[in-house]
């Protein structure tokens, strides 16, 4: 599969870092665009506007080596679109899904992102059009809701204003931004997902359950999707200078989680 799509679109370097992504990586999103089926990843971008501990793709040099390596090229919009058809039109339910391990933050790449948007939407309006993002850049997120953007999915280790600048480290951006993009999206018909990275002992602390559910109160969303975060809690805990208070354990912070968000979808894969 891997090597009779490649060679349908020779010239496609996205689809060249997918199939060193779905055979090396072993990333799910990168072989399913080439098996046809499901969430579908689409890297776009190469820069990033936050620096999160323990990125997956970039850690400065004197670190450890990333898991992953970013994209080292900036897409055309013709080879966005390319890959995008070639998904969406599959037999199978399918979602292009931009803002995967091996990019930065897709909506660096927002302009590109809108042409290829709406020219995919003018040639098919069949699938789901989707970005993992951390949502920073809000003006980006409102033109590509208008370009045809169907789900976003955004990520998140704490609605604590410190603990979200101290994990996530925005550049250009604050953590009050996050809850004005949800806003938009919801207000412009987006399904939005919170991407909840999760790490027993810090997520399922009282003082985080209440932050976050008083966030998701004024920011309401659609689903919440669960992520573990594999970190080093211990360097994470020193890195963000946290202070000592303990949990109350996930399984109870999920159950409360669903008494006070009963409409609020609860998993870690995106509806198709």
């Amino acid at each position: 599969m891997v090597e009779e799509k490649t060679a349908a679109c020779p010239g496609n370097r996205i689809l060249k870092q997918l199939a060193h992504c779905a055979l090396v990586y072993r990333c799910v999103t990168a072989q399913n665009i080439f098996y046809g089926r499901g969430e579908g990843g689409l890297p776009v971008a190469n820069t990033c506007n936050a620096q999160c501990l323990g990125c997956i793709s970039l850690q400065p040099s004197e670190c450890c080596p990333s898991p992953q390596q970013r994209i080292d090229f900036r897409p055309t919009v013709e080879e966005i679109v390319e890959v995008a058809l070639m998904h969406l039109q599959a037999p199978a339910k399918t979602m292009i899904s931009f803002g995967q391990g091996c990019e930065g933050e897709p909506l660096t790449a927002w302009r590109r992102l809108r042409h290829a948007m709406r020219t995919i939407r003018r040639r098919t309006g069949k699938g789901i059009i989707n970005i993992n993002t951390n949502a920073g850049l809000t003006h980006a997120l409102k033109e590509l809701a208008a370009a045809g953007l169907d789900s976003a999915r955004i990520s998140l280790l704490s609605a604590v204003p410190e603990n979200y600048h101290r994990y996530h480290r925005p550049q250009n951006y604050r953590f009050q931004q996050v809850g004005q993009a949800v806003d938009l999206l919801r207000a412009h018909g987006v399904f939005v997902s919170i991407n909840l990275l999760v790490l027993p002992g810090f997520t399922d602390r009282p003082t985080e359950k209440e932050a976050l559910f008083a966030w998701l109160r004024r920011h309401p969303v659609n689903m919440i999707q669960l992520r573990n975060l594999n970190i080093d809690p211990e360097w994470l805990g020193k890195k963000m200078r946290l202070k000592k208070e303990p949990g109350r354990g996930i399984a109870h912070f999920l159950d409360e989680i669903k008494k006070e968000f009963p409409g609020v979808l609860l998993g870690n894969v995106s509806p198709l």
